[in-house]
């Protein structure tokens, strides 16, 4: 993330917190981050992002509808990007 928080980047697993979970830490950092800057995407991230949030044992946190709603809104707000180089540790 810059310092300026023009381009946040979040793990995938956050964001499936924030779209399963409105109240919790990872949604408000996502909300934050949203409002103040654009969040960028990956094709692969988003990929990953469309398996998980279509599972139907989440259905008990959030109705799939509502899960692909976010995905969708995520897709529209947010930025993708080419992943140039990829970290593990």
């Amino acid at each position: 993330m810059t310092s300026d928080m023009d381009h946040c980047v979040f793990d995938a697993n956050v964001i499936v917190s924030a779209a399963l979970l409105p109240k919790s830490t990872p949604r408000r950092a996502f909300d934050s981050a949203s409002s103040k800057g654009t969040i960028l995407l990956s094709q692969a991230m988003l990929v990953e992002l469309d398996v998980v949030l279509r599972r139907p044992k989440l259905n008990k946190y959030v109705s799939e509808e509502k899960r692909i709603q976010f995905l969708v809104a995520l897709i529209h707000d947010g930025k993708l990007v080419d992943v140039a180089q990829t970290i593990t540790d």
